[in-house]
């Protein structure tokens, strides 16, 4: 895939305070690199060359693409596509962090939380079904390195570190929810369904250990719309394109089971953020 990205605007003067709590990062080629115990450098996620000419991450025998969609910003609509784009087509922005407070300067955005790419976008599910799970752990506890030292840490005022939870195990995600506070870490990614992952549900006390954590520490809980790889899809044929028409549907959903979850009456000083799924849907939720 070529691509031909539209020119550079120039800087808009910023009237207001603008904070993203939905903005989006594409996993650098390097996170990794000298985050890993050795004996787990040969497992690591990884970026390959396709036969096809595209670069994609991959992991335990599967293949996570970034699709030109997803790193859309600066291409003509006509241009946007789902195939997987290499990283030198995409706007450097996506994945690198001089280059993104360059382009919220340019938005007139002052500060940002950023969700994981296609490798962790499942609220780092993936690592947490790895065969081995201490290189699982080790690999969620490389990628919120990466995240606080790198991508939040460079600027810490402008962007708001988010973190990978551990899945597997919760009396040990509340431990890292814990140990991040004190790194600066102000919220954790967690799919809004994590039934629909196979995982136990909200409506069980499973998760109470990790939710008084995250109270504990004012650690804000992030579901992003789809982060449990579920929407609200009414036929088997339905296209992508319904599918996307679809998210905020899904963000209702989300916000009804957390509603009756009993998660906030156990937990009354929790914080949680739903994002990417609107508010138009809020009267008639009330």
């Amino acid at each position: 895939m070529t691509t031909s990205l539209l020119p550079t605007t120039e800087p808009r003067r910023r009237d207001y305070v603008i904070i993203s709590a939905d903005d989006h990062l594409i996993e650098p080629p390097d996170l990794f690199e000298g985050r890993l115990p050795r004996k787990y450098v040969d497992l690591a996620p990884k970026v390959v060359e396709t036969e096809a000419g595209h670069q994609v991450w991959r992991f335990g025998g599967a293949t996570y693409p970034c699709a030109g969609l997803d790193v859309g910003a600066g291409e003509s609509r006509e241009r946007q596509t789902l195939e997987p784009v290499r990283f030198e087509n995409m706007r450097q922005s996506a994945y690198d962090i001089n280059a993104r407070i360059e382009d919220m300067d340019r938005a007139g955005i002052w500060a940002a939380m950023c969700f994981p790419g296609m490798l962790a976008g499942d609220a780092g599910m993936v690592f947490a079904r790895a065969r081995d799970p201490d290189l699982g752990l080790a690999l969620v506890r490389a990628w919120n390195d990466w995240q606080v030292e790198v991508w939040a840490g460079t600027y810490p005022e402008r962007i708001i570190a988010l973190q990978l939870p551990w899945l597997a195990d919760p009396e040990i995600a509340a431990k890292e929810i814990r140990a991040n506070a004190e790194r600066g870490f102000k919220a954790v990614m967690f799919p809004e369904f994590p039934a629909r992952l196979r995982l136990p549900s909200i409506h069980t006390r499973y998760w109470d250990p990790f939710f008084a954590a995250c109270e504990e520490t004012g650690t804000v809980v992030a579901l992003h719309s789809g982060s449990a790889s579920w929407a609200p899809v009414p036929s088997p044929d339905t296209p992508i394109e319904a599918i996307t028409t679809l998210i905020p549907a899904g963000a209702m959903f989300a916000c009804a089971d957390w509603l009756w979850s009993g998660v906030a009456l156990r937990f009354p000083k929790i914080r949680i953020l739903i994002v990417e799924g609107g508010v138009a849907w809020l009267p008639m939720l009330a």
